[in-house]
């Protein structure tokens, strides 16, 4: 499935470049691909103290997975600094405050879709506080960015302070006081009342998932994370939630929208998802992943997400019956949401920030 991926490995100048190298192969072997061809595009690149591009791959989909110990206790400061460096190797630009105006503009209201149906494994108040700086930083004043998720009980579960009409960056969910459209959007095989905040409030979104197992659909993660701006998603999740979250993915609110995905890494939790947070099944990965193509960077989560459950001893979701299909057809010449060919995505990886 990735024999053909470009790797980099971005680490400083005190770690092994052949470290990054050696996990990323084995966790290719433990999925019994076949990685005689990656020798030609695995490359060694600066450290991240030093002037980065994205090297001239126009024609790829670019997914940083940023690394560093400082997530395990994370705060807004370091989180910022991170999500910066990852943002122009993302982008193949010189500066952070580039990227983040070429996605973004001043008079935009931006609205961070993060994911809290579970207190445990969540999208984390720091990382999502430390987007909002960055987009303040790049000329969006706090009271253009919301963020937002179903409701405020689980937001407030969550460790968000909600905030819904005072001063500085808004938070609050779709329930109780903003409800849904009064009209139905019908997307593909999706009909379903939109969220007000993501139908009537926001022009541009950045999608903040968390990487984590899913009973049904085998994975929760980017084009699934809209999943909680619909009133009714208990109604798409049979035959594993496909085609219905590529098809409301395609939805202009969303596919327009959204400009980043920046996965909350964290925590992984590999097996009893979504809800069902056993320590023995969370492990501690200290990461976060970035892109612009969410079948690109769901195709990148799927594969941690394997590794996980072969360290365990678990069957690839493909054995457990619960294989996430909806990820084939988001890239197919249908939908056209994003690459999940080998040769089309580029995985750069940042570590020891």
């Amino acid at each position: 499935m990735f024999a053909n991926i470009c790797y980099d490995g971005i680490m400083n100048a005190e770690s092994k470049n052949n470290v990054t190298r050696r996990d990323f192969l084995k966790s290719l072997v433990m999925m019994g691909i076949s990685v005689s061809t990656l020798a030609g595009c695995i490359t060694n690149t600066p450290s991240p103290n030093t002037n980065i591009s994205s090297h001239g791959d126009d024609d790829k989909s670019i997914v940083v997975i940023a690394k560093s110990n400082k997530l395990a206790n994370p705060n807004r400061t370091n989180i910022k600094y991170i999500l910066d460096l990852a943002l122009t190797q993302v982008l193949g630009v010189d500066s952070a405050d580039i990227a983040w105006k070429k996605l973004f503009k001043p008079n935009d209201i931006v609205g961070i879709k993060v994911n809290c149906i579970s207190p445990i494994i969540k999208s984390t108040p720091q990382v999502s506080y430390a987007i909002a700086d960055s987009l303040v930083t790049a000329g969006i004043p706090p009271e253009q960015i919301i963020i937002w998720d179903r409701e405020d009980r689980e937001l407030s579960m969550a460790g968000y302070t909600l905030n819904f009409d005072g001063p500085g960056v808004k938070c609050y969910g779709t329930k109780p006081r903003v409800g849904y459209a009064k009209e139905l959007t019908i997307s593909g095989s999706v009909g379903s009342r939109l969220s007000n905040i993501l139908s009537r409030q926001c022009t541009a979104t950045v999608n903040v998932p968390v990487l984590k197992d899913h009973n049904i659909s085998g994975l929760s993660m980017s084009l699934k994370n809209y999943f909680g701006a619909i009133e009714n998603p208990n109604k798409f999740h049979d035959n594993h939630c496909n085609p219905y979250v590529a098809d409301l993915y395609m939805s202009s609110h969303i596919k327009d929208k959204n400009k980043l995905i920046i996965c909350d890494a964290i925590n992984i939790l590999f097996e009893g998802g979504p809800t069902d947070c056993k320590p023995e099944y969370i492990s501690n990965f200290n990461g976060l992943i970035i892109g612009t193509d969410p079948v690109a960077v769901d195709e990148v989560a799927w594969l941690l997400l394997e590794e996980k459950r072969s360290e365990a001893g678990l069957p690839s979701l493909m054995e457990a019956g619960r294989l996430p299909q909806y990820i084939l057809t988001a890239a197919d010449p249908e939908h056209k949401l994003g690459f999940r060919e080998p040769d089309k995505i580029k995985v750069v990886e940042i570590s020891d920030i």
